[in-house]
């Protein structure tokens, strides 16, 4: 199981009771009438008439909300706070975006590839892999489900992992929003409201022509496990109009 995941199933739940916890007190520390508190003096010391009012001002609370609601209203805020965080797409772009071209790959058969519209130097940093870290298991059950999946996922070295580039149907699209079908509403969170996109063009670089073979690729990569992360470097100088090539067999581990 990935970290990230890890992090999830050993704190969610202690962070879901202790929110409850916490609005629970707030909620029993609550004023029958709300209208003693607005109208009570206040003493010198800013923000504070007692420690009922303190509380008012320091959360926003409506008279005409019961405690029960801000125990749902607290778990819910939490529930998407984590799968904001543990569903968030990674990976960025070292390079600028103007830098690159997106068009028809001079592999047979292989679709869109990434050309350089600039020249660069050997050894550039384009970026790293987008997409979500899912563990192995979460990424089989969407490939089960969207075979086209696996034409852009980037799996680990040590098969605990893969990076996920594409939306909730398998598909590549031109930025990766994030989100999990395993948590129940993330998808939508990510894709619709989170608006946290990251770009996937190093998810269009493919392999050389197999006549060329790894003499054609240009592009090397080093996986680190610890981070979980692929960084992408040119291994040589290329020239603007050049397509980008990788080997996706030969790929360097960073241990840590």
């Amino acid at each position: 199981m990935l970290l990230r995941e890890a992090m999830a199933s050993f704190l969610a739940a202690p962070i879901l009771l202790s929110s409850l916890l916490f609005t629970a007190s707030i909620a029993n520390a609550m004023p029958a009438d709300w209208s003693q508190v607005l109208r009570a003096p206040c003493h010198r010391t800013p923000f504070v008439r007692t420690s009922s009012s303190a509380l008012a001002l320091a959360v926003p609370f409506s008279p005409h909300v019961t405690g029960a609601s801000y125990l749902a209203i607290s778990a819910t805020v939490t529930y998407l706070g984590l799968a904001a965080a543990l569903d968030a797409p990674g990976g960025s772009m070292a390079v600028d975006k103007s830098c690159f071209e997106v068009r028809q790959s001079q592999v047979k058969g292989g679709g869109l590839g990434l050309f350089t519209t600039v020249d660069m130097k050997e050894g550039t940093k384009l970026g790293t892999y987008p997409g979500v870290v899912r563990s192995a298991a979460s990424y089989m059950k969407k490939f089960r489900r969207y075979p086209n999946t696996c034409t852009y996922a980037w799996r680990f070295k040590d098969s605990l992992g893969y990076i996920d580039p594409t939306d909730s149907f398998g598909r590549i699209q031109n930025f990766c929003q994030g989100g999990s079908s395993d948590t129940v509403g993330s998808v939508f969170l990510h894709e619709n409201l989170l608006g946290r996109g990251v770009p996937t063009l190093l998810a269009r670089i493919n392999e050389p022509p197999s006549a060329r073979g790894n003499r054609g690729c240009n592009v090397i990569t080093r996986e680190d496990l610890k981070e979980r992360t692929v960084p992408f470097f040119l291994s040589r100088d290329v020239v603007a109009g050049e397509e980008l090539f990788l080997d996706y067999g030969g790929v360097a581990i960073v241990r840590r």
